[in-house]
């Protein structure tokens, strides 16, 4: 049988592991300023919750994986006018446009910009991480992960306590 130890690794494990082979990303796009790919942090929020309790998958939600392995923003202006916004997957090296700047974007999550000849202001941003292509963890609140290992913590330290 398990030992409690055994146990509660395992079930540590299960619990972090879910789509552990690939890159989670919020994924929508958007050619106006109100869209909700935009605006509504709720909607994403609730995609993410919808992914870490539920294992389900929808449309705000992407499992990226072979070569893409980066979560990305890209943001295209002309002349101040917002002509498309894209969250989803990216291999870190293909992008909408094409400049110099973009060939070696670190993933740190900051915003890199450029103008190509056409007038376009084109801004990229690059991360790696489960849902680092929007709100945070704090803004979505408490996951179910980290309430698993808040409740964890007395079982750690009584097993720690019964074996001293």
């Amino acid at each position: 049988m398990f030992e409690i130890r055994q146990f509660c690794v395992l079930l540590t494990l299960l619990s972090i592991s879910r789509f552990a082979d690939a890159v989670m990303c919020y994924s929508c796009a958007s050619s106006s300023a109100d869209n909700p790919c935009l605006v509504n942090w709720k909607a994403l929020r609730n995609s993410r919750i919808d992914v870490e309790t539920d294992n389900v998958l929808n449309a705000n939600v992407k499992n990226c994986s072979g070569a893409e392995t980066y979560c990305s923003i890209e943001k295209i202006e002309s002349r101040g006018a917002l002509v498309s916004y894209i969250r989803g997957c990216s291999d870190g090296t293909s992008f909408s446009a094409s400049l110099s700047k973009f060939r070696d974007l670190p993933a740190d999550n900051q915003t890199a910009c450029g103008y190509q000849l056409s007038g376009y202001l084109i801004c990229i941003s690059l991360c790696r991480g489960n849902f680092c292509n929007g709100p945070t963890a704090t803004a979505a609140g408490f996951t179910p992960n980290m309430i698993l290992l808040v409740l964890l913590f007395p079982v750690f330290r009584l097993y720690k306590l019964s074996f001293a």
